[in-house]
């Protein structure tokens, strides 16, 4: 699920932060596994980045706005996908593969 943060769960640089939430059965609430974050002009201000076709003088240039994010927290999907996975006892199946072709990579009998 897409789920939007609440002001007061924001970093101090975010403006805004989307996560794409997986659920998790053992914990019963939904977990991260990707995130978007709008720190608009925080950091340029800061390392004083700026874009002007005038680079004398940098009190007028126009600050830059930046989005990062992480596309996949590679963690927490195994740890979901397992957990997705599990069967009974004390094993578990991440994907089942089709058996395989004993006649791959031979010429064709005649």
């Amino acid at each position: 699920r897409l789920s939007q943060a609440c002001a007061r769960d924001l970093r101090r640089e975010e403006t805004r932060r989307v996560d794409i939430e997986a659920f998790s059965p053992s914990l019963q609430q939904p977990i991260p596994v990707a995130s978007i974050r709008d720190v608009g002009d925080f950091l340029s201000r800061r390392l004083m980045v700026t874009h002007n076709q005038n680079h004398a003088d940098i009190r007028t240039a126009s600050r830059l706005h930046m989005i990062h994010g992480t596309v996949l927290n590679i963690t927490s999907f195994l740890a979901l996908w397992m957990e997705h996975s599990h069967t009974d006892g004390d094993k578990f199946t991440l994907c089942k593969l089709p058996p395989l072709d004993n006649s791959v990579g031979r010429s064709p009998s005649s």
